[in-house]
């Protein structure tokens, strides 16, 4: 075998400086695809929405709405489907509860000096 043999043999070299696409932002939510089709774009990261189920649209499908109508509302929704986001909605509900429920400070046991304490 020669030299050149070998190089032609060699993988082509891929250039380091080649853009690459840029994914930023929130992700998609899982109700886009299987469940709900995104119809025309109404602005930057917001389309119609159609039900795959029951056809309902949705001027400007929020993924909040359509995980609701999903798991609450659409009566041809499968039963493995409509559980899937009762599911997430109670995990969503339970967030929400759990955030709320901070400790308020009692104002008696502050060391913050009161109105009255400079009243005569």
């Amino acid at each position: 075998m020669t030299e050149n043999s070998d190089n032609d043999m060699a993988p082509p070299i891929v250039s380091s400086n080649t853009p690459t696409p840029k994914t930023s932002g929130k992700p998609k939510s899982i109700v886009w695809g299987d469940h709900i089709k995104q119809g025309k774009s109404i602005s930057k990261g917001h389309w119609n929405a159609i039900c795959n189920y029951c056809n309902q649209v949705w001027y400007k499908g929020s993924p909040a709405a359509l995980e609701d109508h999903l798991g609450n509302l659409c009566n041809n929704v499968p039963p493995d489907v409509r559980d899937l986001f009762l599911n997430r909605l109670a995990a969503k509900a339970l967030e929400v509860d759990t955030s709320k429920s901070k400790k308020r400070k009692l104002g008696n046991q502050s060391n913050q000096a009161q109105l009255s304490d400079f009243i005569e």
